[in-house]
């Protein structure tokens, strides 16, 4: 999948706080940019085909065989490479949503059938079941919309729809993104294309707590003036 991700502030003019990647946008970065740069030149050549070399570092810290390590750039590579793999041995899986999309456009590149049970979330995505007393052959989708060890906060009142009130447009993630771009620079996460997930849902990261508030006051406006 090319488009439909987070992060995706090259299509927006100003975006000045960024909500919509799942990392914290503050992390002091220096020490790792004063290595890059100390080491600009192993550029000047290809690299690995593959990265062996890392890979065998990354096992001999763990104490486990180099072809147990599989790196990647980024977990939407690893999707794909995943669905590849098992292709050949296993024929269908089911996807433990609300999940990225790109698992099931995995299954459906590799020719892989899939279905979307839900089996573990109740309607907050809380954990409500295990796993283990279905025979699933195959699971993918474990890299699901809640991120680790997390759930669904509660709505409060201040961000509830005033339902007495006529909407002057339709609300939807897409909107809500369109509005706080445009008005405050804020850039968030549409998740109306995550598995099981519709126009109604955005992914946020937490960020300074000005920014979080910002944000909060930013859509209870367009919930006033929708």
């Amino acid at each position: 999948m090319i488009k439909g991700h987070g992060d995706d502030a090259y299509q927006f003019e100003d975006i000045r706080i960024n909500f919509s990647s799942n990392i914290y946008s503050h992390a002091d970065m220096s020490a790792l940019k004063e290595h890059l740069c100390r080491h600009i030149h192993v550029i000047d050549s290809y690299p690995e085909p593959e990265p062996f070399s890392l890979e065998r570092l990354i096992a001999e810290q763990h104490g486990i065989p180099a072809d147990c390590v599989l790196v990647t750039n980024g977990a939407t590579e690893a999707i794909y490479l995943v669905a590849q793999m098992v292709a050949p041995q296993i024929g269908s899986f089911i996807l433990d949503g609300p999940s990225f999309s790109e698992y099931a456009d995995a299954c459906r590149l590799y020719g892989l059938s899939s279905r979307s049970e839900n089996l573990s979330r109740s309607e907050d995505f809380s954990r409500s079941e295990d796993f283990s007393r279905y025979e699933v052959r195959g699971t993918l989708g474990e890299n699901s919309i809640e991120g680790p060890d997390s759930n669904l906060v509660p709505r409060t009142s201040h961000l509830a729809p005033r339902e007495e009130t006529p909407r002057k447009e339709e609300r939807s993630a897409s909107a809500l993104k369109a509005y706080l771009a445009h008005h405050y620079g804020i850039l968030i996460r549409d998740a109306s294309n995550f598995n099981d997930l519709d126009e109604r849902y955005f992914r946020i990261a937490a960020q300074l707590p000005e920014e979080n508030d910002l944000l909060v006051k930013a859509i209870s406006c367009y919930l006033n003036e929708t």
